[in-house]
């Protein structure tokens, strides 16, 4: 009996053992949660205490709290820059009426109803733009309009280098900038190629054989006379004169003032001497007049090509015909 009632002791004692140290833990536990509590409570003291201090004494500190309130006033610097760059990516605004943040694209701000100079600029210059979007779009469909109503050239026809409007048949001057039409130098013709020499046909070769005694021969008869030849007589071919060009049709509208030129309406310079028709006086009706006997028609010398009376250059080459 007396080895159970020793363990029966030792567990008891072992019991109260570990139920005093539990106990003594958690008080443990429990006194330094108070204490931790009083240190954050000393902290928060000692920040509100600093930051008061900051408050009330930032341009007059001693120089011991001088390079912490220095510390405080950049860290602050950064923090409104980068809160800056965030409403920036947000397209906010910081409003100058209340401290709200509203979106830069409104005109007064959702809180106060204080005016946003920023969103009026925005505006501005977005009616700004649609405008001159517009403008551009509405001169882009006139070009359009316009090049669609000119006169488009005919495939291969000379255009004017200048302004790039086709050139009037025969015209040595642009009728719509003046521009002088250089006239095109004649292409020389090639020259012959040489006939190749003939060569010589050679003459064979006669073989010696042995000398044949010849026969008589019968007396030749007499060959008749070789008859005069007639000399071939070669005739030039016929040149085919060249057809007359049709006469202009009568041309309405107005007259040269430099040359009496008739020139289209549409014209802006003469054809026949380049002179700038602005402005000018629509021609009268003409008079219809008796038939004149036909002049000698006149020839180009550099070309061969009729020239009509009046014309002081060539339609066809531009050589400048002489009075």
């Amino acid at each position: 009996m007396s080895f159970f009632d020793k363990l029966g002791k030792t567990v008891t004692n072992t019991a109260h053992s570990v139920v005093e140290k539990t106990k003594s833990s958690t008080e443990t536990i429990r006194l330094n949660g108070l204490i931790n509590d009083e240190e954050k409570n000393i902290n928060a003291a000692y920040l509100n205490m600093g930051r008061k201090y900051a408050e009330l004494h930032t341009a007059d500190a001693e120089p011991e709290f001088q390079e912490f309130l220095s510390a405080i006033a950049a860290s602050q610097e950064k923090i409104a820059e980068y809160r800056k760059q965030i409403r920036k990516t947000k397209h906010l605004l910081i409003c100058q009426g209340c401290g709200a943040e509203i979106p830069e694209t409104v005109l007064y701000c959702t809180k106060c109803g204080a005016e946003n100079p920023v969103g009026k600029q925005l505006a501005e210059e977005r009616a700004a733009r649609e405008a001159a979007e517009r403008a551009q779009r509405e001169a882009e469909a006139a070009a359009r309009q316009a090049a669609a109503q000119a006169p488009q050239a005919p495939a291969g026809a000379e255009c004017c280098p200048n302004c790039g409007k086709p050139r009037m048949a025969g015209a040595m001057f642009c009728t719509f900038c003046g521009n002088p039409f250089v006239a095109a130098a004649p292409t020389p013709a090639p020259a012959p190629a040489p006939a190749p020499a003939e060569q010589p046909i050679p003459q064979p070769v006669p073989t010696e054989t042995a000398p044949v005694s010849p026969a008589p021969a019968a007396a030749p008869a007499e060959a008749p006379a070789a008859q005069p030849a007639e000399p071939e007589v070669v005739t030039a071919p016929e040149t085919a004169a060249p057809a007359p060009e049709a006469a202009p049709a009568e041309v309405q509208g107005r007259l040269c003032p430099n040359c009496g030129n008739p020139v289209p309406e549409e014209n802006h310079f003469c054809t026949r001497c380049g002179h700038e028709m602005t402005d000018q006086p629509a021609a009268a009706e003409p008079v219809p007049e008796t038939p004149q006997p036909a002049a000698p028609e006149r020839t180009c010398p550099n070309c061969g090509k009729p020239v009509p009376d009046g014309n002081r250059f060539c339609t066809s080459c531009g050589m400048k015909i002489g009075e």
